[in-house]
């Protein structure tokens, strides 16, 4: 009686907690489905031309969050804004039985301050620091300096590392 009790309990109590979450859940958004705006359009289907990018990577918006200051004023804080871009993607997929992350940021006509620092660090280390972090980001700079690449792949095989440099060697060569 304890066991079909435990396995009624095991099977009713998901069902009802997941029940109560809101509705159906949303799958998430892919290369494929998306609608990019314009001036990062063009670097998206030279990554996809290439077999950089496929149509089944889930895609996160890097936008910046809105919220209150301590003087009451309204505030955009995070996303593309930390490295003074003016719009940003995370792209997730996998290659090669592995997880692989591909962030692209593009720069404004006019760079603030932030970007300016973020490029000049890219430009002699290949790596910046974001505010409040301790470790280095490994970063790229396309040739026109108008987008940059991080692109993270923990996986030791060759075929990752091959990988990785020809979408960097791509992508440092891309221009408009």
């Amino acid at each position: 009686m304890k066991r079909i009790l435990a396995l009624i309990l095991i099977a009713v109590v998901p069902a009802i907690s997941l029940a109560g979450c809101g509705g159906a859940i949303q799958k998430p958004e892919t290369v494929e489905s998306y609608s990019f705006k314009k001036p990062i359009s063009k670097l998206i289907k030279a990554l996809k031309d290439k077999k950089f990018l496929d149509d089944s990577a889930v895609i996160t918006e890097m936008t910046p969050v809105t919220q209150e200051t301590s003087t009451g004023d309204e505030a955009r804080f995070g996303g593309y804004l930390e490295i003074g871009a003016a719009e940003g993607y995370r792209f997730a997929y996998q290659y090669n039985d592995n997880n692989v992350y591909m962030e692209v940021y593009r720069y404004s006509s006019k760079d603030s301050d932030k970007a300016k620092e973020i490029k000049d660090s890219v430009k002699k280390s290949g790596k910046f620091k974001l505010e409040n972090s301790t470790d280095p980001v490994e970063a790229h700079l396309s040739k026109d300096e108008k987008y940059l690449l991080i692109y993270l792949d923990s996986s030791d095989a060759q075929k990752n590392k091959n990988r990785k440099e020809k979408v960097i060697s791509f992508f440092e060569d891309y221009t408009d």
